[in-house]
């Protein structure tokens, strides 16, 4: 599977994700928020040598970073593990 494809389906897979304690904002085909009562999730996606995935989690009382990962999608299981870990917090 190429770099592209995997990012492809690890977008795809993102945006299929559903819970009602967050709303789903597609910002653009590499932006993604996830927004909650207290924070926001971003999802942000980079096209460089590599697919770069960020993920963040920004406080909505102070407006300050509180969860920040990047990382190479090469492995769409962990990817989603990371996913997962960030709606968690």
């Amino acid at each position: 599977m190429t770099d592209k494809e995997m990012y492809e389906m690890y977008r795809n897979w993102i945006l299929e994700q559903t819970d009602p304690a967050y709303e789903i904002n597609e910002k653009s085909e590499d932006e993604i928020d996830f927004v909650t009562e207290n924070a926001v999730g971003h999802v942000q996606f980079y096209h460089l040598d590599y697919e770069i995935c960020a993920l963040t989690i920004e406080s909505e009382k102070s407006d300050e970073p509180v969860f920040f990962l990047h990382f190479e999608i090469k492995d769409l299981d962990h990817a989603k593990d990371l996913f997962t870990q960030m709606i968690a917090s």
